[in-house]
């Protein structure tokens, strides 16, 4: 309200000062009377303007008085509505909470009651079985161990079961995919080597005067050659294929020179060794290229070379070594292993047989000798014993190398002997064994390289397998003819059996 009064104090003080500055600005004089006449028509109109401006203030602020009041008045149901929903759920807790604690009153009023039943019961039972309650749960506890001992044996020998047939169908798999997949050549073993001749008259002077033609050249190669034969060429002969190829490239040059005399078998058997020495290490940069060690030292690879020049029943050393990295290689790879290192126990297995002819020792024991002085890893020279069961393996990679040797080296057809052959000597080896006295069975496995013999345990104890085993080796080593080693188990079994009725 004050800010009406306020308005229309200011329009009538607008409304003289206007009458004021018509004056200044219109200095023409008017008759009183006629001033006084302007002066209220104009506070009139003036009055008038400032009335309905009021009137519209007035207007305008109680409209807004009233939406307020309405919207406050909303309001105030709404927390009614609210209030009396609270006082409802109030007063359901609070009917609840009484329902709950009756409730728990009769639950507690129940256990007692059964509590009570239950120690009646327990009294009863003790006095009908004479035995105390300790007694019985002792009882029941023992016998439902007994239930469940039972039944953990049964479980453990079912999961044996079933893990020893999925570890042997993983195995297999792995080993067939294996040998499917590193097939390598077959090379045929040789001692000797032949040389054409283009007429019978070199051979005259292949001997020389006394002999000294043909002495230098045995002398000089380490080789012997063989004449009488047949008159259409030469044989020489030697148990080193390295001396032995020397032996080849030196003769084939003095028959094509035809100038032969011991100065000339001297000049061609030097230049003969420097080209077999560059071909093996040719020939060994080659094997670890394809081995996967591109970056093997030069003392390494001058014994690498030598592998393509051994030979053992027709196989390849240099093919059965990379024989065997691919397969250890294939199955570190299924297996999770470290394919590398398996990899190397691979290449080097085998080099005991390409060590100098001066020392003394099966192949394993000379290779690990000269793999020390190559510096090779541990795993590596334990591979070297462990392929023939000199050592235990002491690494994955170690084993995996006598599963690819026995796969390399004894599968048919790998070396140099016929289907016929193969079936032949396994069971000449069968045969060994069934004729001593007490044997039922004899099965030779993995290749020729084990023999299982089966004994009648009343015709033979304990004390009598060991020298069974001993007397079959011996005899299977004079009568027969077969690559690495065999074992010879033999297994004596007793059983007794009951029928449950």
């Amino acid at each position: 309200m004050s800010t009406i009064i306020s308005i229309v104090i200011s329009l009538i003080g607008g409304s003289l000062l206007g009458i004021g500055i018509s004056k200044f600005i219109f200095p023409k004089k008017l008759d009183e009377s006629e001033e006084i006449e302007f002066a209220s028509t104009k506070a009139q109109k003036i009055l008038l303007k400032a009335k309905e401006e009021a009137q519209k203030i007035i207007h305008q602020a109680n409209k807004s008085i009233l939406e307020k009041e309405r919207k406050l008045g909303e309001w105030e149901k709404r927390l009614f509505v609210k209030h009396q929903n609270l006082e409802r759920r109030e007063t359901e807790l609070d009917r609840k909470e009484d329902e709950l604690d009756k409730l728990k009153e009769n639950i507690d009023q129940v256990k007692k009651s059964l509590k009570a039943v239950k120690e009646n019961l327990d009294q009863r039972m003790q006095e009908i079985s004479g035995i105390s309650k300790e007694e019985a749960k002792s009882i029941i506890l023992n016998e439902l161990e007994e239930e469940l001992a039972q039944e953990k044996a049964n479980r453990i020998r079912e999961a044996k079961d079933q893990i020893s047939k999925r570890v042997d169908e993983i195995a297999k798999e792995l080993i067939i995919s294996t040998m499917q997949t590193v097939a390598t050549e077959y090379t045929g073993e040789m001692t000797t080597t032949t040389i054409p001749l283009e007429n019978e008259e070199i051979k005259g002077r292949i001997i020389g005067r006394d002999g000294r033609n043909i002495k230098t050249f045995e002398k000089m190669t380490g080789v012997d050659v063989i004449l009488d034969e047949s008159p259409d060429y030469i044989t020489l002969s030697c148990f080193d294929p390295i001396r032995r190829e020397i032996a080849r490239i030196a003769m084939v040059r003095l028959i094509a020179d035809g100038r032969i005399h011991p100065g000339r078998i001297e000049e061609y058997v030097s230049k003969a060794k420097q080209q077999v020495a560059k071909e093996i290490i040719r020939a060994g940069e080659d094997l670890a290229f394809k081995a996967g060690f591109p970056n093997l030292p030069l003392k390494a690879i001058k014994y690498l070379g030598k592998y393509y020049y051994r030979f053992s029943y027709g196989q390849n050393l240099a093919s059965h070594t990379l024989e065997v990295v691919k397969i250890c290689g294939k199955l570190a790879a299924e297996l999770g292993l470290n394919v590398q290192l398996a990899k190397k126990c691979a290449l080097f297995h085998d080099l005991g047989k390409v060590a100098p002819a001066a020392e003394e020792g099966g192949h394993p024991e000379l290779g690990v000798e000269l793999g020390k002085k190559l510096g090779l890893e541990e795993p590596v020279l334990n591979a070297m014993l462990a392929h023939h069961g000199k050592a235990d393996p002491t690494t994955f990679e170690s084993a995996l190398t006598a599963i690819g040797d026995a796969i390399s080296g004894s599968r048919p057809g790998a070396r140099r002997i016929s289907a016929e052959l193969y079936i032949k000597r396994i069971t000449d080896i069968e045969n060994i064994a069934k004729s001593f006295k007490g044997v039922k069975e004899a099965y030779a496995i993995y290749a020729g390289r084990e023999l299982r013999v089966l004994v009648a345990p009343e015709e033979v104890d304990d004390a009598g397998i060991a020298k069974l085993s001993h007397e079959i080796a011996k005899k299977i080593e004079k009568t027969q003819t077969y690559p690495g080693t065999i074992q010879v188990t033999v297994i004596r079994e007793s059983r007794a059996t009951d029928m449950a009725k």
